[in-house]
């Protein structure tokens, strides 16, 4: 039975009026005689209108289809239009209601520009007249063209069939004043077949566009390239003042060697001003910070038993500390006096972690850097309002346009991953082994948003969507990085400790050369430690010191400084001649351990006409069925 409804839907007759304007716009009156049994026609039918065809030349244009008038028996029927970058689908009925079961005609009105063909010898209209993509038999087809008043047909020509045939199965009669002719198919059209017709005329009859019509028309055809374009430069040009207005850096000064703090910061400060900011959860400069109160007797580092532990130190300050380093010691007193790096004690190292980046943001935030995020924000909203520009401009379906979406999500999602972890790399083996892990599943991330998109595109526009979504996210990253600058103190700041890390990393006997400079000690290795674990240098200075110390035992001097042991340290294992490896690992050991000790986070359970000409050419075309 089902089989039986099918069949019997059909087209009964399709007859379609065209009317040449002297503009060259064309109107289209279709009446469409249909069988209803609710196999595919339920609601209603739709028409497919082509909205791109190839000119002939190779050239791909756009043409407008601008629905005037739908009616249903002669009433005014529910219609909609959903497009795409190649076609315009008419929808004719309602949603939510189903028409009765047997014969329905349903008349579309529409206008359509672009259409007409100018030679040099002729003008002419190529069009498909019922369209080759019908899923439903026609068992009548016709049409008529009429030319604007006073126009005389010189020929005509037809072909029926599937696309591409060129079988002539009808008839043409010109009217006596030859202003119109009347195409007839001579016999019912298959599923997938259809009825082309062509009419020639004298140059002139219609007026050719002129440059600002052309020009109209190039911007329709490539207006989701304008937009592009556009979108691109508008996003650059907003940037490029937000960068000139905040985001300049003040000219660095004259760097110079120096092996004192620019006034008297401290290490975690000097970490926070380095690093722009906490860095990752701020474990560089906790680790500083400790090591600064060790080196000042208020702590002393225990790894006897293989569990690090923070053990405070009966000393009264000889100063006031500075902030970081003061919340480190009033969270290891608000914890019996102890803290243990280990998973035991990873809620007191959470608060110590928590007390710690909170007193280094509330007091120096906004001090040194600024990283403007206002305007970064802004650049992104108008990225997105960009996407959305390129989205509605491209033709794309609505199922394309939520696709394009979902991949700038996927992309900033991904960006917002990667961009915080490009700036951290580098600390440490584990921690680039961590940046690339993460990197490589943000970049995964992004990969799979774009895969998702590029499986549904089928046109240069959509690839062009992907390349210009990816030049704005591209120009994001890049002033990510650009729209932040130190303040003039923080400028100051930053070039007191280009010297510090300058002073640092020298070799010994360049540092001897420098005027005024500390010859090495135990006091003054300990004094610049806590910058050095800061400023990502401890490896150098260690190893200098260690130098020294071999060097001293090897002249016969020094015995004490050989045998020298920190007494802020209890450690296994220790040996003066491996100081600067005992020191590396206890620096290292002291962010390690406490990132480790961190508390796991819970979550809750809960188709134009060729030289030939065949079926299928020309303008219009498309075809139908049922909803």
């Amino acid at each position: 039975l089902a089989g039986r409804a099918l069949a019997d839907e059909r087209i009964l007759s399709f007859d379609s009026d065209v009317t040449i304007n002297a503009d060259g716009v064309l109107d289209v009156t279709e009446t469409i005689r249909v069988t209803a049994e609710h196999a595919q026609i339920k609601r209603g039918i739709f028409r497919d209108f082509p909205l791109r065809f190839d000119d002939g030349t190779g050239t791909i244009r756009r043409v407008s289809f601008d629905v005037t008038g739908v009616t249903r028996d002669g009433q005014r029927e529910d219609w909609f239009v959903e497009r795409n970058d190649k076609i315009a689908r008419l929808y004719i009925g309602n949603k939510d209601r189903f028409v009765s079961r047997g014969e329905h005609t349903y008349v579309i009105s529409y206008k359509s520009d672009r259409q007409i063909r100018f030679f040099d010898a002729h003008d002419e209209l190529f069009w498909n007249v019922t369209g080759n993509a019908w899923s439903f038999p026609i068992d009548k087809a016709g049409a008529t063209v009429r030319l604007p008043a006073g126009g005389k047909i010189n020929d005509v020509v037809f072909f029926t069939g599937p696309q591409g045939s060129t079988d002539r199965n009808a008839r043409a009669d010109v009217a006596a004043d030859a202003n119109s002719a009347r195409f007839v198919a001579t016999r019912p059209l298959g599923a997938r077949e259809g009825l082309t017709v062509g009419v020639k005329f004298a140059k002139g009859l219609v007026a050719a566009p002129s440059r600002e019509q052309e020009l109209r028309w190039m911007m329709r055809d490539n207006l989701s390239i304008a937009v592009l374009a556009g979108c691109l430069l508008l996003l650059l040009g907003y940037y490029g003042f937000a960068w000139n207005l905040v985001g300049r850096d003040p000219p660095a000064g004259v760097i110079v060697p120096r092996w004192d703090a620019p006034e008297g910061i401290s290490p975690a400060l000097a970490n926070y001003i380095d690093r722009k900011g906490i860095s990752g959860q701020g474990w560089d400069g906790i680790a500083s910070a400790i090591l600064s109160l060790a080196v000042k007797g208020h702590l002393r580092i225990d790894d006897v038993k293989g569990d690090t532990k923070l053990i405070l130190q009966d000393r009264r300050p000889g100063g006031p500390l500075p902030t970081g380093e003061r919340a480190i010691l009033d969270s290891i007193k608000q914890n019996g006096g102890k803290v243990e790096l280990s998973k035991a004690g990873g809620e007191k190292v959470k608060r110590l972690n928590s007390r710690f980046v909170s007193a280094m943001e509330k007091e120096h935030r906004k001090k040194f850097y600024v990283a403007n995020w206002i305007w970064i924000a802004g650049g992104f909203l108008l990225s997105l309002i960009c996407i959305i520009a390129i989205a509605a401009t491209g033709g794309f379906s609505e199922d394309q346009i939520v696709s394009l979406l979902m991949v700038s999500v996927f992309g900033g999602f991904g960006l917002f991953i990667v961009l915080p972890l490009l700036r951290d790399f580098g600390s440490g083996l584990k921690g680039k082994f961590q940046t690339i892990f993460m990197g490589a599943g943000a970049l995964f991330i992004i990969f799979n948003g774009a895969m998702k998109f590029l499986t549904g595109a089928s046109s240069g526009g959509m690839y062009l969507a992907i390349a210009g979504v990816l030049a704005l996210v591209m120009v994001n990253v890049v002033f990510f990085f650009l729209m932040g600058a130190p303040t003039p103190l923080g400028r100051r700041m930053m070039d007191g400790i280009e010297g510090m890390k300058t002073y640092i990393s020298l070799a010994e006997s360049d540092r001897l050369n420098l005027q005024g400079a500390p010859a090495m000690s135990p006091q003054h290795f300990e004094t610049i430690l806590p910058y050095a674990v800061a400023l990502r240098l401890e490896k150098p200075w260690t190893q200098a010191f260690q130098t020294w110390l071999l060097s001293a035992a090897a002249a016969g001097a020094a015995t004490a400084a050989y045998h020298y042991g920190p007494d802020w340290y209890s450690g296994r294992n220790f040996r003066a001649d491996r100081f600067g490896e005992t020191m590396e690992g206890v620096t290292k050991g002291l962010e390690s351990s406490m990132a480790a000790a961190m508390p796991v986070p819970k979550s809750s359970s809960s188709g134009f006409s060729g030289s030939g000409g065949f079926s299928g050419g020309g303008g219009g075309g498309g075809g139908g069925g049922g909803w």
